[in-house]
């Protein structure tokens, strides 16, 4: 194991581990390789965080790997209803002089998936199921947040207590 410390713009010291030699890997090739991760390390944040992955609904190692594959499933087609609702967000904002890029709000898209996927898994009529995902996508791109570069909001330390409402508690 290898550790290497990085200077952040803001002055903070971060400490990566890896098991890359420097024979591989040289030191001041790492903040680029940090920031090339940073869409792995945004979809952890999704799955985490925004989906409670870790709230498995029971102990059993079978309920644990399903609840896991069921929300790695909902969590790849949720990427691709927000790629595509991007697009479209992108596509009407075209021609407008807006400060900041836009993109759709993630918390909003995940609620969103959640109250129309069932509508739209269980229509049997093709070009209805169609037209539901249209306006389920619709809703997504409705709520967008601008794209703010360089911003740097400071981190808020949370214990393992208040990460799910207590009505959900974990099971691990």
């Amino acid at each position: 194991v290898r550790c290497i410390k990085v200077e952040l713009p803001g002055g903070e010291t971060e400490t990566l581990i890896t098991n890359l030699s420097e024979r591989e890997v040289e030191w001041e090739a790492f903040g680029e390789l940090y920031h090339k991760r940073w869409n792995i390390e945004t979809k952890y944040d999704m799955v985490k965080k925004k989906m409670e992955l870790e709230n498995f609904t029971g102990r059993l190692v079978d309920t644990v790997k399903q609840d896991f594959y069921a929300m790695m499933t909902a969590a790849n087609l949720i990427a691709g209803f927000l790629r595509e609702a991007n697009r479209k967000a992108k596509r009407d904002r075209e021609g407008k002089k807006n400060r900041y890029e836009y993109a759709v709000n993630v918390n909003h898209a995940i609620g969103v998936y959640k109250d129309w996927i069932i509508r739209v898994l269980i229509e049997e009529n093709r070009i209805k199921r169609k037209y539901l995902m249209g306006l389920m996508l619709q809703h997504m791109k409705g709520s967008v947040v601008p794209i703010r570069p360089g911003r740097d909001v400071p981190r808020k330390e949370r214990s393992r207590q208040a990460r799910f409402h207590h009505n959900h508690k974990s099971n691990c």
